[in-house]
């Protein structure tokens, strides 16, 4: 008699994340005169609402994958999954896009 068991087995695959953002640029300090303290304070530059547009696993060998391909990404689970991750890459994520926007 043959026994089946059960097996289990791990691999990695590296994904690509594809991120958009809305980027704000910075500004200097403004208002006031000369020798007073401005009246706006300077602001940093930064990006807000980062989100995941597309995941792709890739292989060492073989082709490429679109895990999105197919899925309702305005499904809220799928949402939140995607907002884990960006959570995730969180600061990165952000300096990306800035990089990208300058």
């Amino acid at each position: 008699m043959t026994r089946f068991q059960t097996v289990t087995a791990s691999t990695s695959i590296e994904i690509e994340v594809d991120l958009s953002g809305t980027f704000q640029p910075g500004c200097p300090a403004w208002g006031g005169g000369r020798f007073e303290r401005p009246l706006n304070p300077p602001e940093d530059a930064s990006v807000e609402d980062v989100e995941v547009c597309s995941l792709t696993a890739i292989r060492f060998r073989g082709p490429s994958t679109n895990l999105l391909a197919g899925v309702d990404i305005q499904n809220p689970e799928v949402r939140k999954l995607l907002d884990n991750i960006a959570n995730f890459l969180g600061e990165e994520a952000a300096e990306l896009l800035m990089n990208e926007a300058a």
